[in-house]
């Protein structure tokens, strides 16, 4: 087996309630922390299930700046 890297653009819209914009945007990269080790065995065994012969083994997530989306 080979190892392999992606570099991948995500575009996340995270909505949520709090008392102003301020604390609003420190909470959100709590959202999007990367995977825990269980979540990814979940996915490793989805994949497996699928037939498909990969195995993940790292995810880490570099969140840019927060801005905010369209109103609702």
């Amino acid at each position: 087996m080979k190892d392999f890297e992606f570099k991948v653009n995500i575009v996340a819209v995270v909505r949520l309630r709090a008392a102003d914009e301020s604390v609003a945007r420190q909470v959100v990269p709590e959202v999007l922390g990367a995977p825990s080790t269980a979540e990814i065995e979940l996915a490793n065994q989805n994949v497996r299930a699928t037939g498909r012969d990969a195995t993940v083994t790292r995810v880490d997530f570099s969140i840019g700046p927060i801005k905010p989306s369209k109103p609702l």
